[in-house]
């Protein structure tokens, strides 16, 4: 298998097990101070787009990561008989090639590799070096309507489905006493609000030249993966029920195409960061203006 089938045959394996493995109780892990977005032991950098969810899948108690090398740079080392996780990387490749003319041209071009990585919780003896300095604390998630009034979302509530409307840009939600917790409506509105970063005047995102008869499963694979970012990044228990359906379709869609999974975790890494940002931004501008007012 190339890089691709190999990723992407990771996460139909996660899928055969009926339940999304990223829907984790994030409220649960961030209280006991754990991170909800895997991250690289050495850096703190979070892991994005299809790394999160390969790491996701593996249930570890200790989300932070290492290679098999950089465990023993830290005095310590894998414990004998663990298994690692593959995520990826992007190696930029400059090549020569010839127009049509015939005349040479410099490109440029992404390639894909794997590195295989183990949680610290498969190591001992690491000594992480001391972090150059804390970040700063996340303030308390919130609230949706607090999201919709930032992103000057269109919402109206009623009726008996979720769905975004592009025709009308507009998300329409049941009642929020139609959910079993805030939490569920939560993440509902973070999935219907993954869809509205696709409108074509936001990110513009469209896969029915790529996709075709699944361009629909590609959208809702977004839009899942999507609100499972922001429900990580937000605090938002994110432990729904899935319809059989989607299933069905991921796995179509998977087997149709190897790199379906890493398009769409890409596509709804692009949405959470969009929704993020919008919802950072406002509470920015009142530090700056006190910078400016010093």
């Amino acid at each position: 298998m190339n890089n691709y089938e190999r990723i992407t045959a990771a996460i139909q394996n996660e899928l055969a097990q009926d339940l999304p493995p990223w829907r984790r109780p994030w409220r649960t892990l961030r209280a006991s101070g754990a991170s909800g977005i895997p991250q690289k032991a050495i850096s703190g950098r979070a892991y994005r787009g299809v790394n999160a969810l390969l790491l996701w899948g593996r249930q570890d108690i200790d989300t932070r990561y290492v290679t098999y090398r950089q465990a023993q740079e830290l005095g310590g080392y894998v414990r004998k008989g663990e298994h690692g996780s593959q995520v990826v990387f992007w190696q930029k490749r400059h090549y020569t090639a010839r127009d049509e003319s015939g005349e040479e041209e410099q490109r440029d071009s992404l390639l894909m590799k794997v590195y295989t990585v183990f949680s610290l919780s498969q190591c001992e003896h690491i000594t992480l070096p001391k972090a150059k300095s804390d970040p700063a604390p996340l303030p308390p998630p919130p609230t949706i309507a607090m999201v919709y009034n930032t992103l000057r979302t269109r919402i109206e509530h009623g009726g008996d489905h979720a769905c975004f409307v592009p025709s009308q840009d507009k998300v329409i939600m049941p009642r929020p006493e139609a959910f079993s917790s805030p939490d569920a409506y939560a993440a509902t509105a973070l999935h219907e609000l993954t869809h509205w970063t696709g409108h074509e005047s936001r990110l513009n995102r469209q896969f029915g030249k790529r996709f075709g008869d699944l361009a629909y499963a590609a959208e809702e694979l977004v839009a899942e993966i999507g609100s499972a970012f922001l429900c990580a990044a937000l605090g938002v228990d994110s432990a729904l029920e899935h319809h059989a359906s989607y299933l069905a379709h991921w796995k179509q869609l998977l087997a149709a195409d190897s790199r379906a999974v890493i398009t769409a975790a890409s596509k709804a890494q692009a949405a959470a960061d969009y929704v993020l940002a919008k919802i950072a931004a406002p509470a920015a501008a009142p530090a700056e203006a006190e910078e400016a007012a010093a």
